[in-house]
């Protein structure tokens, strides 16, 4: 390159990425690498990797999936997951024998999940292959949620209610317990229960994930076997997690056919969906999801509202088919009642009234504009006589103008234009 020249490159080059998944930038894209994939040199103490991680672990939480004021694609990434979810749950639905538990959560403590996979900062996180996303593995679910159901079945906690769990629910669900040498014989004792991954959405205003601090005390004692002391050093070790208020949909699947060749007790009624219900409540209270639960990590509750929405939204759609079936019920019937009139005049007429916009309106009060408009040409004689006789039914027939009532009056008005058309 001659001197005093610049090379055009584009403008994104060397800059930050705001959009890019931060399971790519944990990974692939953080500040740590060398061109040949080492680490970063240290300086002095570690300053050098120790300020690297800290300052990116801090660029990442700052990635915000809900971010409005500018577009960003991981927002429709991360719903059209848990769309797709969403579309796979109702096909299931729709098929015989199986069943699905949705459940909707949110965390009321960090989560850190994947804290054991390796990555430069000595601590790992769990984002979802090839999109980049924080996401709990349903096997980690279903691990917490069996846990729970344990206890609960256990009576070692005399506080708790059971809530009907015991050892033959546990693995009617979950499956038995697989011993060594059974291996190939798994699928056959597999539990009807599967547990789908959970994708947490960010919460209403702010990022998705954080940076956390760990601090880990008398290192010299746990690790060098040396007299512990005050006077250590200890470092500080910074994670990411999973920030409060993160919304979670649990999903779980439930193969019918399966759970009544075990427990069959556990399909009436919907037993199965109960059971699971406060096996995910005590598991959201006590036990926690992810890593660092023993210190409060991972903690979650039901997300009451969201769960009132959806039964509301439930309802109507209930009361929208029975009025949808009710009206479609009538249209047969209307059709049918038709269809019985052999009289092609009177079956216009049924079929007029059946088409009209003001069903209160009187029968008489809508025909007899449509006899006036010439409609009935050729059968004004027979159309007036089939309006008198609804008229007299209704006792709305006055041709001598009997009373004073505006009703009355009226009524004698109307058949006065009746018999107009009689007399022709």
């Amino acid at each position: 390159m001659h001197k005093g020249r610049l090379a055009a490159v584009p403008r994104y080059l060397g800059q930050d990425f705001d959009h890019t998944a931060p399971g790519h930038r944990f990974y692939l894209y953080a500040k740590l690498w060398q061109p040949d994939w080492t680490l970063c040199e240290e300086e002095g103490n570690g300053t050098t990797r120790k300020s690297a991680r800290v300052a990116e672990l801090a660029a990442i939480s700052r990635l915000t999936l809900n971010e409005a004021s500018r577009p960003n694609p991981n927002i429709a990434l991360v719903n059209a997951l848990v769309e797709r979810q969403q579309w796979l749950a109702e096909s299931i639905l729709r098929q015989p024998g199986r069943r699905i538990l949705q459940l909707p959560a949110r965390a009321v403590a960090p989560v850190a999940t994947g804290l054991g996979m390796e990555h430069p900062l000595e601590n790992g996180f769990a984002f979802l292959t090839p999109y980049g996303l924080p996401y709990l593995p349903g096997s980690s679910i279903k691990g917490v949620v069996r846990a729970a159901a344990r206890e609960l079945a256990s009576g070692a906690f005399p506080d708790l209610d059971p809530a009907g769990w015991d050892e033959q629910a546990i693995d009617a669900l979950f499956g038995p317990p697989v011993a060594d040498g059974e291996a190939e014989d798994a699928k056959r004792r597999q539990g009807a229960l599967r547990f789908w991954d959970a994708f947490p959405l960010p919460p209403m205003n702010g990022s998705l994930l954080m940076a956390e601090i760990m601090t880990p005390h008398q290192a010299h004692y746990y690790m060098q076997n040396e007299p512990p002391h005050d006077s250590g050093s200890p470092v500080p070790i910074p994670f990411l997690a999973i920030a409060p208020g993160a919304r979670f949909e649990f999903v779980v699947e439930c193969d019918l056919r399966r759970l009544r060749e075990h427990r069959e007790t556990l399909v009436d009624g919907e037993r199965w969906r109960q059971l699971l219900q406060a096996a995910f409540e005590h598991a959201f209270k006590w036990l926690g999801f992810g890593a660092k639960t023993a210190v409060g990590y991972g903690a979650m509750e039901t997300d009451t509202l969201e769960l009132q929405q959806r039964e509301r939204a439930a309802r109507k759609a209930q009361e929208r088919a029975a009025r949808e079936e009710r009206e479609r019920a009538e249209q047969e019937a209307r059709a049918a009642r038709l269809a019985a009139i052999e009289d092609p005049l009177l079956r216009e007429l049924e079929q007029l009234l059946e088409e009209r916009p003001n069903k209160d309106e009187p029968d008489y009060v809508f025909l007899i504009p449509q006899l006036e408009s010439g409609r009935f040409a050729g059968n004004e004689a027979r159309v007036a006589e089939e309006i008198k006789k609804r008229m007299e039914a209704a006792g709305r027939w006055n041709p001598e103008g009997k009373g004073s009532k505006p009703a009355q009056r009226k009524a004698h008005q109307y058949t006065l234009r009746v018999l107009k058309h009689l007399k022709e």
